[in-house]
Formats: C-alpha cells, sequence, structure tokens
C-alpha cells in the first residue's frame, strides 16, 4: 500500500532553543555516528523534506539524524508488555506526584546539537511540571527539550540496538537530557542513565534490593525483577517499594471500604451481643415465671388440703 504523504507545511517546526541547545564548549564531545540500515535510511533529506513528508507517515516511523532518515524497528509483544507495565507505573505516579506529563505516539523533539542536528521520537518521555517549554494540546511535536525519555529495545537488528545504546546515549547526553533509560525485555541492554555535573551521563546504579530510583522524579522506584516479571497491580498495591504512589486512589477507596466493613461488623457484633442478652433475660424470665407458677400451683394445693 503506498504511503500518504501530507503536503502541507509542518506547522509545528521545532526551532532551536535556548533550553534544548549544545553542551557547554569545555566539555569534549564524543562524535556521533549516522546508522542507515536499509536503503531508504541512506535517503539523504533537508529538515524541512522531513518535517513535511516523511515525520507523519501513517506506515512506517522515521527519525531525522542531520539529514540522514533513520527508520525506527518495529516492538515486538514482549516488548509491548513491558511498555504497557512500566508506563502504568509512571500514569500512577504522575497522578499522585504531578511532576510532570508523558508524551509518546511518535511526537518528535529536535535537537540542536554542536555543528548539527536531529529529530527523534523517543518512545516514551516526560516533560517535567518545571520545564519552561510545555506542549500545546494541539501540538504534534515538542519545540523543548525533555526531561526523561525512555527507549524499549528492539532486536530486530544490530544497527537499531546500536542506534539506542549508543547513538541516542549521545544525543540525549549532548542535548541536557536529564535521564535516559533503555529497556530490553531480555535484560542483556536494559541501562539506565543520569546526566552528571560535568555534563556527562552515569550509570544508575541499582540498591541491594535491585531498586532503580529517579532524581528527576523523586520518589519514583520500581524493582527490576518486577520489570521483567510484570509483577500484578494486586502484589504492587501491598509492596512497600511501590504503595505510595501505586493507585493511592484505590487505596484510599479500599481503605474507606474496609473501615465501612469493619464498622459494620462492630455493629453487627453488638447486635448479636444484645441478642444474646435478650435471650439469656427472656430465658430468665421464662424461668422465673414457670417456678411462681409452680410455687403457686402448690400454695393451692395447701388451700385445698
Amino acid at each position: 500500500m503506498e504511503a500518504i504523504i501530507s503536503t502541507q507545511t509542518h506547522q509545528n517546526l521545532p526551532p532551536p532553543i535556548p533550553y534544548c541547545q549544545p553542551a557547554p564548549k569545555k566539555i569534549k564531545l564524543r562524535s556521533i555516528p549516522v546508522i542507515s540500515d536499509s536503503k531508504i535510511n541512506k535517503k539523504k533529506v533537508s529538515e524541512d523534506e522531513y518535517w513535511n513528508k516523511y515525520y507523519e507517515l501513517s506506515d512506517v516511523n522515521y527519525e531525522w539524524n542531520n539529514g540522514v532518515l533513520e527508520e525506527k524497528p518495529r516492538a515486538d509483544f514482549e516488548s509491548f508488555q513491558m511498555y504497557l507495565w512500566f508506563i502504568n507505573l509512571l500514569i500512577e505516579y504522575l497522578k499522585t506526584y504531578s511532576q510532570g506529563v508523558l508524551v509518546g505516539l511518535e511526537i518528535g523533539f529536535k535537537m540542536a546539537l554542536k555543528g548539527r542536528s536531529t529529530i527523534r521520537k523517543p518512545d516514551i518521555a516526560l516533560i517535567h511540571a518545571d520545564n519552561p517549554v510545555q506542549m500545546g494540546p494541539h501540538e504534534t511535536s515538542y519545540s523543548g527539550c525533555f526531561d526523561m525519555c525512555f527507549e524499549f529495545l528492539s532486536d530486530s537488528n544490530k544497527q537499531a540496538i546500536e542506534r539506542d545504546t549508543v547513538v541516542k546515549k549521545l544525543e540525549y547526553e549532548q542535548a541536557g537530557i536529564k535521564e535516559y533509560f533503555i529497556l530490553d525485555r531480555k535484560a542483556l541492554e536494559t541501562v539506565f542513565f543520569r546526566l552528571g555535573k560535568n555534563g556527562k551521563y552515569h550509570k544508575i546504579r541499582a540498591s541491594k534490593n535491585q531498586i532503580i530510583k529517579s532524581k528527576v522524579l523523586p520518589n519514583f522506584q520500581f524493582r527490576l525483577d518486577d520489570l521483567y516479571k510484570r509483577t500484578s497491580d494486586k502484589e504492587l498495591l501491598e509492596d512497600p517499594i511501590y504503595k505510595h504512589y501505586f493507585k493511592t486512589d484505590l487505596k484510599q477507596k479500599i481503605d474507606i471500604e474496609k473501615k465501612r466493613a469493619d464498622q459494620a461488623d462492630k455493629r453487627a457484633e453488638k447486635e448479636k451481643q444484645r441478642a444474646e442478652n435478650a435471650n439469656i433475660k427472656a430465658k430468665i424470665a421464662i424461668n422465673e415465671l414457670a417456678a411462681l407458677r409452680k410455687e403457686l400451683e402448690m400454695l393451692k394445693q395447701k388451700d385445698g388440703m
């Protein structure tokens, strides 16, 4: 099927802005390679041509690396399941802490790096609440610089792996993206980076309990084993690692319902106790009445003698 190509000028062309700028000159930058793994990827196009012709293609998802088209690989089912599990965590965290907004669905952003530019479409990205550039509700690209980027690794080919683990790492580092998470369903290439004061990425080390913590999102944390097992919501609700931010509204409802149930149980217990007491009193009264009748009968018999 032929691709439907838009001929309209892209209305959200992200201009280079101070917030998403090259790293300071004092930082020695490593060269960023261009990886091309197909004939179309080797095609060179201008930035305007990319925005107008390739950015919104419906059947192929392209990024733009300094004049070269790069096709984003398709995800496999297991990676998609990991994506759903992880984005669920992020959504629940942001419901609780309101630290920013998530961006996805192939929304791209431009990075004006030193001597070159690229346009990337992270699988998930975060715009922090403190970021000076926020997205409008009808914008189809982002004109600022994301605070966090998340890529779910596709191992469809070696080039795709290298693009996420090498090329984008260098680009995001030089653009000043504060944290970059690479998630691999096979756990071979999973790695988490945080931007240091020297402008370089440093690996975020897991704790002894295999907990990964973000600094961009305070109190956001997860266990690596849960990521790969995709631990159920029911288990996460009771886990101290997640319970402070995961489905807190549901927990509140559960707590309210539990409190109501406890109160109902207490009322039922009181009613039961009252009933038992009333039953005991009734038996005592019956026994007393029977004793009185017996005594009255005996008195009658004595009078008849």
